[in-house]
């Protein structure tokens, strides 16, 4: 039975078993610690604190703790007849001290890990691994306020898929999900590694182009819309792209108002009869824009 059998089996039994366990372990470790006097066994006391933390509670390890103080007290209150000389006993307690260590190292690695992961999965989409809604949102403010503050242009693209639901439906949403993932490798592969992907909710998509004006910005749509194609068509999925983009020479202020006029681009392809590109440039008190 290896660990993780172990733990899935721990996890289904009642607490209180498992905290009979707990006790039952403390005790022991007790009767152990009695016997074997100088020498520290005091790492092996982590056991059943694991058990009532991980199994039970917080505070149901913190009980346990406490009790596995008294107990090592109580032990050592107790009758001892050594048969090691004090060096054996230096270099057991010194090994221990050390082992003592290395498992709480490895207890905060994996805890700086998880928090890693946790803070991670806050802020890009499960499934695709690009970047939320949430966060999405707060880069394009940052950035809307640099492309502000120095004059810099800034592009905005829209991008939803057509014919996004014949796949889930005819080919399954393990397919779709897929597809969904593919889209963004696309995404990342065909754009700049300071251009942003996100996800904002089922087939639809934002690209974000710092420091981008309208040229530079057509192109990469040009390149990223040949890709996207090209990558459907490979895998035999009827799926083509309608894509809205707007290019400021100032931006608004807010990273909502950039993405409404990008969203609305999208929704004239959609009107227009699907899978093209809707790029207008917006300048101050001036307005043109290109379609393709």
């Amino acid at each position: 039975m290896n660990l993780r059998n172990i733990v899935t089996y721990l996890e289904n039994l009642p607490k209180w078993q498992i905290t009979c366990l707990g006790l039952f372990t403390i005790v022991f470790l007790a009767i152990i610690d009695s016997i074997t006097g100088d020498f520290s066994i005091a790492i092996f006391y982590l056991v059943p604190v694991f058990i009532g933390a991980w199994f039970i509670h917080k505070w149901a390890g913190f009980a346990l703790s406490l009790l596995c103080g008294a107990a090592m007290i109580t032990s050592r209150q107790m009758p001892v007849f050594n048969i090691f000389d004090p060096a054996t006993i230096r270099i057991w307690n010194t090994i221990m001290e050390i082992s003592f260590l290395i498992i709480m190292n490895q207890m905060f690695s994996l805890l700086r890990r998880e928090l890693e992961l946790e803070k991670a999965l806050a802020r890009t989409d499960y499934l695709t691994g690009a970047l939320n809604r949430r966060s999405f949102m707060e880069l394009v403010d940052y950035e809307v306020s640099q492309s502000r503050r120095y004059q810099r242009p800034l592009t905005l693209v829209y991008i939803d898929l057509d014919n996004f639901k014949a796949v889930n439906d005819g080919l399954g949403h393990h397919t779709g999900d897929q597809l969904l993932c593919d889209v963004v490798s696309v995404l990342r592969e065909s754009n700049r590694s300071t251009d942003l992907v996100a996800r904002l909710g089922g087939d639809e998509f934002c690209l974000l182009y710092p420091e981008t004006a309208t040229e530079a910005a057509a192109d990469l749509l040009r390149r990223t819309q040949e890709q996207l194609l090209s990558t459907m068509e490979m895998k035999g999925w009827p799926v083509t792209f309608s894509i809205g983009a707007v290019t400021y020479t100032t931006p608004p202020a807010t990273a909502e108002t950039i993405i409404r006029e990008a969203d609305t681009r999208m929704y004239e392809v959609k009107e227009a009869g699907k899978n093209m590109i809707s790029h207008v440039t917006i300048e101050p008190r001036l307005t043109h824009g290109k379609r393709k």
